[in-house]
Formats: structure tokens, C-alpha cells, sequence
């Protein structure tokens, strides 16, 4: 038997726990069929059976002691994957705020990791569109500099 541990089976049963003995992980499951069972719904009947299909497979998995245990084992590992690692002082990661610089009267502002790249060097003749669109615009931008400065010197006369 394969099993997903993507997937939170204890979830997707019925909202039980890991530790749930066999007599709450049945009385989940038959809620769960009951309600995904084809029967139930008309006109669903594919996505029902498939539910309901999927549905017997994570009951088969967590009545068998062995597969379940299996399956606790990959999904704290997969779980403990998530979480979020602490990348102080880890070589290319910066603090985004500088702690030590707080004024006593403020309260402390909590270090963010940030991953610091170097520069990316873009070759822009790769793409001549790019190059012309940029090459207008800084022409506009320069354009205005002057008109600006004109309309200065117009009004300091």
C-alpha cells in the first residue's frame, strides 16, 4: 500500500488526531463515507467514488499499525520539512534591520532573513524591444530635465 505524506490523513478522515485509537478512526471514517459514498451524490457520481475510493485506502492505512506507523514516520518528516530554518549566520543571508541600533525607547523590530544576491548583470541586446523602450524613456526623462531647468531660468528672470 502506498500513501501520500503530503496528505493529512488524520485530517482528511474526519479532523482526528495521531493519537486516535482504531474506535475513533472507524466512527471518522464511516462519517466521511457516508457523506462521499456514491449513492449520496447524485450526479458526482466519479469525483464521489474516486473521494470514496481514496477514502478506504487512508482507512486501510491508519487501521493497520504497521502502515500507519510508516506513514507517522513520513509525514513528521515531511511536517519538520515545512518548517521555517533559522539562517543566522549562514553564509549569503543578511538581517534586513539592524538590532543594535534600537533607541532604547522603541520597541525591537524582529530580525528578518533576507537571501542577499549578488548583482545580476542583464545583457539587454538580447532584446532589442527592451533596449528601444528603455532608450525612449531616457530620452523623455532627459527631455523634461531641460524643459525643467528652461522654465527655471523663464521664471528667475
Amino acid at each position: 500500500m502506498s500513501y501520500n505524506s503530503k496528505k493529512d490523513y488524520y485530517e482528511e478522515i474526519g479532523g482526528i488526531s495521531p493519537s486516535s485509537s482504531i474506535k475513533e478512526i472507524k466512527k471518522a471514517y464511516r462519517k466521511k463515507a457516508l457523506e462521499y459514498h456514491p449513492d449520496k451524490n447524485p450526479g458526482k457520481e466519479e469525483w464521489a467514488k474516486n473521494k470514496f475510493l481514496e477514502l478506504k485506502n487512508i482507512y486501510e492505512t491508519l487501521t493497520d499499525i504497521e502502515q500507519k506507523t510508516k506513514y507517522d514516520v513520513e509525514r513528521e518528516r515531511y511536517l519538520s520539512s515545512l518548517n521555517a530554518t533559522n539562517h543566522e549566520g549562514a553564509s549569503g543571508w543578511t538581517y534586513t534591520t539592524n538590532q543594535n541600533n534600537i533607541p532604547v525607547n522603541f520597541d525591537p523590530i524582529p530580525r528578518t532573513f533576507v537571501k542577499s544576491k549578488p548583482y545580476a548583470a542583464y545583457d539587454y541586446a538580447k532584446n532589442p524591444k527592451q533596449t528601444i523602450i528603455r532608450m525612449i524613456i531616457y530620452t523623455l526623462m532627459f527631455t523634461m530635465v531641460l524643459i525643467t531647468i528652461y522654465m527655471l531660468s523663464l521664471i528667475s528672470q
